[in-house]
């Protein structure tokens, strides 16, 4: 089938037009996933800014509003954007869903099938980021819960490094491929994925504006200094559970559910958990229902924790990451990511 590059509304020069007030109704305005092509300063040459590839992390929405309505500006060079999951932001309740029932999860459809609605889309943005040929690509997301923000890439060299930093200090870098946009750095074009934090914390959206503008504004983008409070984690891992598995958060094991996490999980976001620390408890005495693939796709489950008396625990000093309260995210994508932290 012939890639439909017509699935993005592209507008020219947005700045030229009346904005509505407000995110949503900026939102409700575009309808459907839209491009924006912002000419810059420098016409030889092109950046790309993604977000709303789930319908549930407005932060990057809400900078671009800010941005095109309160304080445009020239940007260095020639500017895509584009705004992505449109229609499932829009699906009541607004900024709810991940992505919509039915439907796959957009940011895991970068390489491909492309063969059904959220595969069709992901084909028609890489179509117009191959036609662009943009110099670097940032997406912008939020974290699935509660949390500080942070980036993550599939490499750690210079590029990478000076594209994050210009949004924050924590850089993961990744070996897990899933498809996601930002793993076009394999194409040789600098990818990162920049989790602002919580979805709904002011916090996240001064992140995402803030590191917007610098993007924009900087002439040579691999020429900036690298701070030096740049951490950098490496070999994430994902910990999952059985499709189906019925999950809730508590202060203690609820009978009706196979696995209950604490219900202030989410504290650990970025901190750093040791053996001595429950993280929840199961309905059977046994780690049946979770699988934790490290990036040579073996189940390393053990490695980093166990169940003792139907309690889950660390098996090491771990620091996690994108830990949800969200059941649905929790089984549909994961329970949370781990580093090891290096003995002192």
């Amino acid at each position: 089938m012939p890639v439909n590059r017509r699935l993005l509304h592209v507008i020219e020069n947005p700045q030229l037009q009346q904005w509505p007030t407000t995110p949503v109704l900026f939102l409700e305005q575009l309808s459907y996933p839209t491009l924006f092509w912002i000419q810059g300063k420098d016409t030889s040459r092109h950046r790309a800014i993604v977000t709303l590839l789930h319908g549930n992390e407005p932060s990057g929405l809400i900078a671009i509003h800010k941005w095109l309505t309160h304080s445009f500006f020239t940007p260095a060079v020639n500017t895509i954007i584009i705004i992505a999951a449109v229609q499932t932001a829009l699906t009541s309740p607004r900024f709810s869903y991940r992505h919509l029932p039915h439907i796959r999860d957009l940011n895991r459809c970068f390489n491909g099938p492309y063969d059904d609605l959220a595969g069709f889309l992901a084909e028609s943005i890489l179509t117009h980021l191959d036609h662009y040929q943009p110099e670097a690509i940032i997406d912008i997301h939020n974290t699935s819960g509660k949390g500080p923000d942070f980036s993550v890439s599939i490499s750690a060299d210079q590029q990478h490094q000076q594209l994050v930093s210009l949004f924050t200090n924590q850089m993961i870098i990744t070996e897990i491929k899933l498809g996601a946009l930002m793993e076009l750095s394999e194409r040789s074009v600098p990818s990162v994925t920049i989790e602002c934090g919580g979805a709904n914390c002011n916090t996240s959206h001064a992140v995402a504006y803030q590191g917007l503008v610098r993007y924009l504004q900087e002439e040579s983008l691999y020429s900036t200094v690298i701070p030096k409070a740049l951490e950098i984690m490496y070999h994430p891992v994902r910990l999952q559970v059985k499709e189906n598995t019925i999950i809730n958060y508590a202060s203690q094991y609820c009978s009706y559910t196979d696995l209950t996490l604490r219900e202030d999980i989410e504290q650990f976001n970025f901190g750093v958990i040791t053996p001595e620390m429950p993280l929840g408890w199961t309905k059977h005495n046994s780690r049946g229902i979770f699988q934790l693939l490290n990036a040579a796709g073996k189940n390393a489950f053990e490695e980093y924790f166990c169940i003792k008396d139907h309690t889950l625990y660390p098996t090491q000093a771990l620091k996690l990451f994108m830990i949800t309260r969200n059941p649905t995210i929790a089984v549909e994508d994961c329970l949370l990511y781990a580093v090891k932290v290096p003995p002192l």
